[in-house]
Parts: C-alpha cells; structure tokens; sequence
C-alpha cells in the first residue's frame, strides 16, 4: 500500500491525518509502508502525489521525470529484465555506505516513536537481490554460495539490534545451511 504522498521523501500533515486515522480504530499492529533509507531506494522518483506513480506500469523512471538512472546500485551489473536499467555493481565502500545510512535511518525511525524495524528482503528489492543467486554473481565476501549471499541482510539485522539500546523487537530467521 504505497502512498505516495512525500514531500522529497518527507512525511506531510496529509501522512499523520492517514495513518491517525487508522490508529483510531486501534489495530494491533501498524506498518509505514514505502519507506526508503536513501532518496534512490525510493519505490518512485516523485513519490509526492496521491495516488501517484513513477511512471506507469513496466516503466522506467528516466532523469528527465526526476529518476536516477545513472545511480541504480545492486551486487552485480545485471539487470531485472531485459530492458531493464543495468546495475552498477556496489564497490564495499557503498555497502559501509548503505550499512550507515541504515542506522541512521533506523536511529530516525526509533526516536519517531517506532516500536519496530522491518526488515524488507523480498520482491527484488536491493537485500533480495544480494541474496538472489540469478542476481549476485559477486566473487568476494557478499556472494558466492548461500553464506556470503545472505551476509548483507545478516549484518543489516545486526545493525538494526544494535542501533538503540531499547532493544528493539526483532525477530531473527536462522537460515538451515543443511
């Protein structure tokens, strides 16, 4: 349920009038849907406008409508579809990087009130596609076999545990290596 609704990635009063107005009913567990711990993790370039998308379906979000291109990042330089935009590869400087920013953006999401971090490893997203064997064709410590696969969202769950000392709630799946 993404929403689409940022102002340069920010939350807007129309955010704390949704999601206030979901917290009214009292569930018993509400997720923030679409967040990004950098501006190009974004699900969308503009992710600013009701209802919005980033530019259709099966599209690509060029520079010209606000994309970023030239910066697509992954573990190898393949892409996910045949006309899709080639990855440059993540040197292990950009994945210290990325571990920094994730605690950065953890320690924000912590002192705003969250009482959890989820930890999105799937759908193709840049953690999936570490632990993808189609997509991770690295020949250093992040790929390789299933254990240097997995070692980037091992390490981003470490992270995470450590980033505030309230413990957060977390869960750790202990992947089977038999």
């Amino acid at each position: 349920m993404c929403q689409y609704s940022t102002e340069d990635g920010h939350m807007t009063p129309w955010h704390t009038t949704h999601y206030g107005s979901i917290a009214q009913r009292g569930p018993g567990l509400m997720i923030i849907e679409a967040t990004a711990i950098v501006p190009e993790g974004r699900v969308t370039p503009g992710c600013k406008n009701f209802g919005a998308s980033s530019v259709g379906r099966g599209g690509v979000a060029t520079d010209a409508v606000g994309g970023w291109v030239t910066n697509v990042k992954g573990p190898s330089a393949i892409p996910f579809s045949e006309d899709g935009i080639v990855p440059q590869v993540m040197s292990k400087k950009e994945i210290e990087e990325l571990k920094e920013a994730w605690v950065a953006a953890t320690k924000r999401a912590v002192a705003a009130g969250a009482d959890f971090v989820e930890i999105h490893a799937a759908h193709g997203y840049l953690l999936s596609s570490f632990l993808s064997p189609a997509a991770n064709q690295r020949d250093d410590e992040y790929g390789g076999g299933f254990e240097n696969r997995i070692r980037l969202p091992l390490e981003i769950a470490q992270l995470t545990r450590k980033s505030d000392s309230r413990a957060l709630h977390t869960r750790t799946w202990q992947p089977s290596l038999e």
